[in-house]
């Protein structure tokens, strides 16, 4: 079919396979050399006796295993001197001599938000390469490359900078839980593994300037410059939204303009792609092509200038292969030949591949590759049409012009739906398995989108070639872009706030992504034996039913209780899915961002298949406990949410946020004290120990909700932040040996953990912590009482199961295997 002589989509599918393979099995670069040796000896046998089947296939099983070997030396080897081997998750202090490789960018400081810290200073962060590391008062030679992160405005930084740099050093984190982004190995993909915090500028010392005949010095002040063009001719408002979009620049916006962007599947306009080299290119080809240059001059500009553009936008993959696909284009047309296909796309993976095999996992460069082929797959089909015969043509020629203009925008429009439709279904399953959103909107959004976005790249480009050197055209073309981008920005708000317009969901599982993914390259790549289109249409329909099955109906729990200490740093969050399928979460929230909070327990429950919660547990009226609620509200229905009599006792505007999130979402906000049993049953109860109704008289923590779960004669304790007096009325409450325990208040000391320890005698102790805390009085108490310790900081999740017979399992997501 539309593979036929187009080889290289089999070399980047063998190639792929080989570099999936070493994710899955980690085999050593000699091993994979060996087999590629051999299936290369293979091939040339089978070729000398004709066999050209077998030799193409032995072939490919070379090719695969280059791209395993490529894969482990990319993953698994650094220099012997790389800084990152020598550091961990703690932060630890530091000095070290380092060059710049970007200048400073600014960070956008989050908006207020009353669930959260207010962070006093501003970010800056700077990409570098450590040179040097003092050990004592000696320097000591390192390598590796790093990213500096600075409180404050930290000016004056340009690329190729050697810098003195007092800090405090440690590695990304690991993910934590199920559904999490991994930081750490997203970071080892890119082979930066360390992060260095200093707390002032102060603490950065610039010791020699960099040379002013870098290249990469000349990119960083072409975006340097750029920057303050855009300031300097929009608006304040726009012009940071104006780097986004043109330079991929958004460390400007906040969170609260970039979900509009999320919510509404428009992200992609923040993100410097291959939409935006295509506009660009078109941009181009149009006024190049206008007869004032030869064409074939032209040709060379457009690929010129896309080279530059890529660089200037740091070149991550999307932006490399649409460059590499205008590259292609430029070049048929120089040359006459033919236009785009599946082959010109596997050139542009191959190179990506070869550049960092590592981006075959990112969802970045998975959906640009998915929108591209499913448009070179499907295009035939939308583009099919009869060609009009000469009467209907000069039929249409004859009408007026307004009538002309207007038949041929609704033609565009037309068109630009269809492909926003393609790349919609295309990538749709990707985007709820990654993000957890369906966005319906995004079918007509998109398409009514690409006029104002290609109105704002123009003007802003005329910003930034001639805002320089003629400032009153500069600021005709920077009203023009800042009007185009609010008019973009009004459509974006307006769709994310309508209804039905997003939807979060669980997602398909991987599994069904690879044979759905799988089954649409077979049918788009290999001629025979393809299925008829009724069966095709038949095999989709049935695969999607399995989806949508196993990702909503089938429960996850099975007939056994799963208590789940979720790890969100300093704060809690426990999901407690009981036998017939309810789901109770105890506290949700974390010290810091409530948004990574949400994120967190989100992630996980989306992992177990889940959208409903059907009760909501607070223990106290501290923010770490119920931050994250407010969004939980946003992405799950939820049957209530309980608290103690005295939760709103106090008015604090955190607390004052949190009624009005409730009371706007229409939840049952009920309340739970000493006595009350949240679940009954034969299988599963859940009463709450405490706090008494009228509450201690004392502090917040004194009256935290405290819950008493027990399952097939198992029994847990769910205990928030108690603290004495509170603590004391609970431990006076005769009871006997818990398996699980919640240590109070993340393992503090003042929570009486000796006393506490000899009360619960707990097979298992839990600290929902984080690693800034000291809990080691807390963990020996526990442990001398002969609890086994765990602490969500370095253990991740901590999942407990106990199944109808009463047998009790513990898995830790960063100790065991990830479940």
């Amino acid at each position: 079919m539309l593979a036929r002589n187009q080889p290289l989509v089999f070399v980047l599918a063998a190639f792929a396979s080989g570099i999936i393979a070493d994710h899955n099995l980690d085999l050593a670069p000699s091993v994979w050399l060996a087999i590629a040796l051999t299936a290369v000896l293979g091939w040339l046998a089978l070729w000398l006796l004709r066999r050209h089947l077998l030799s193409a296939i032995t072939l490919l099983i070379a090719i695969a295993t280059i791209g395993g070997a490529w894969r482990d030396l990319n993953w698994q080897y650094f220099p012997v001197d790389e800084i990152s081997l020598t550091v961990h998750e703690i932060p630890a202090p530091i000095c070290i001599e380092a060059t710049a490789r970007s200048g400073d960018r600014l960070i956008a400081p989050p908006p207020p938000d009353p669930l959260r810290p207010p962070q006093l200073d501003d970010q800056t962060r700077v990409a570098i390469n450590v040179t040097a590391v003092r050990n004592g008062d000696q320097w000591q030679p390192v390598s590796g490359h790093a990213m500096l992160l600075v409180s404050g405005d930290l000016l004056g930084i340009h690329s190729g900078d050697r810098l003195r740099i007092f800090g405090r050093i440690s590695t990304p984190s690991p993910a934590g839980n199920p559904g999490e982004t991994d930081y750490a190995d997203l970071a080892r993909s890119h082979r930066e593994m360390a992060v260095v915090r200093a707390g002032f500028p102060q603490c950065v010392e610039v010791l020699e300037s960099g040379s002013g005949w870098s290249p990469t010095r000349w990119i960083d002040d072409l975006r340097t410059r750029g920057d303050q063009l855009l300031k300097n001719h929009l608006s304040h408002e726009r012009a940071g939204l104006a780097a986004a979009v043109l330079m991929g620049s958004r460390d400007e916006l906040d969170s609260q303009r970039i979900e509009p962007f999320l919510l509404t599947g428009s992200i992609h306009v923040l993100v410097v792609a291959g939409l935006h080299v295509g506009i660009l290119a078109y941009l181009l080809f149009k006024a190049l092509d206008a007869g004032f240059v030869p064409r074939r001059w032209a040709l060379f500009a457009v690929a010129l200038i896309t080279l530059l553009y890529a660089l200037i936008t740091q070149a991550e993959a999307p932006v490399l292969r649409a460059m590499i696909l205008t590259w292609i284009v430029c070049g048929s047309s120089w040359l006459g030949r033919g236009g785009l296909g599946l082959n010109s796309l596997a050139l542009a993976g191959l190179v990506i591949l070869a550049i960092n095999p590592s981006e075959l996992f990112h969802v970045g460069a998975q959906l640009s590759f998915l929108s591209v082929a499913g448009l070179i797959a499907f295009g035939y089909v939308w583009r099919r049409r009869e060609k009009p015969d000469p009467l209907a043509r000069l039929i249409a020629r004859s009408r007026p012009w307004p009538t002309r203009v207007a038949r041929r925008l609704v033609g565009h429009l037309r068109e630009a739906t269809l492909v926003g439709l393609t790349i919609w279904l295309v990538t749709m399953p990707l985007v709820m398995a990654r993000f957890h959103l369906l966005t319906p909107a995004a079918i007509l959004l998109n398409p009514l989108l690409l006029v104002p976005l290609t109105l704002a790249m123009g003007a802003g480009f005329g910003v930034l070639m001639l805002g320089w050197l003629a400032p009153p055209v500069g600021d005709l073309f920077g009203r023009v872009c800042d009007w185009s981008l609010s008019v973009l920005e009004w459509a974006v708000a307006r769709t994310a706030e309508a209804p039905g317009g997003h939807f979060w969901v669980p997602g398909p599982r991987d599994w069904w992504l690879a044979v759905l993914y799988l089954g649409l390259a077979y049918i788009t790549i290999v001629a025979w034996p393809v299925p008829t289109r009724r069966w095709r249409l038949a095999l989709l329909a049935g695969w999607c039913g399995v989806g949508f099955s196993v990702a909503w109906l089938l429960p996850a729990h099975g007939r056994q209780l799963d208590c789940t200490f979720v790890s969100v740093g300093h704060g809690c969050a426990v999901v407690v899915e009981l036998p017939g399928g309810r789901v109770i979460l105890s506290d949700a929230g974390r010290l810091g961002s409530p948004q990574i909070g949400a994120r967190e327990i989100s992630g996980y429950l989306w992992s177990r298949g889940l959208a409903h919660i059907d009760a909501i547990v607070l223990s106290h009226n501290d923010t770490d406990h119920y931050n994250a609620v407010p969004e939980l509200l946003r992405r799950f229905s939820v049957g209530a949410i309980y608290v103690s009599p005295v939760m709103f006792n106090r008015d604090p505007p955190s607390l004052l946020a949190l009624r009005r999130a409730i009371a706007s979402s229409g939840v049952p906000l009920r309340e739970i004290s000493a006595g009350d049993q949240l679940i009954s049953g034969d299988e599963t109860t859940i009463t709450a120990l405490h706090p008494p109704p009228q509450g201690m008289g004392a502090s917040e923590n004194a009256d935290s909700v405290v819950l008493d779960i027990r399952s097939h004669g198992r029994r847990i304790l769910l205990t928030g932040d108690l603290a004495p007096p509170g603590l004391d009325a609970v431990v006076a409450i005769p009871t006997s040996r818990y398996d699980v325990t919640m240590a109070p208040h993340h393992g503090s000391a003042t929570s009486r953990p000796t006393e506490f320890a000899a009360w619960t005698k707990s097979h298992y102790a839990i600290i929902s912590g984080d690693l800034s805390h000291d809990s080691h009085v807390a963990v020996e108490a526990y442990q001398a009482a002969g609890s086994t310790v765990l602490n969500t900081a370095t253990a991740g999740a901590v999942h407990i199961g106990v199944d109808e017979n009463g047998n009790l399992t513990l898995d830790c997501y960063r100790l065991g295997d990830r479940w």
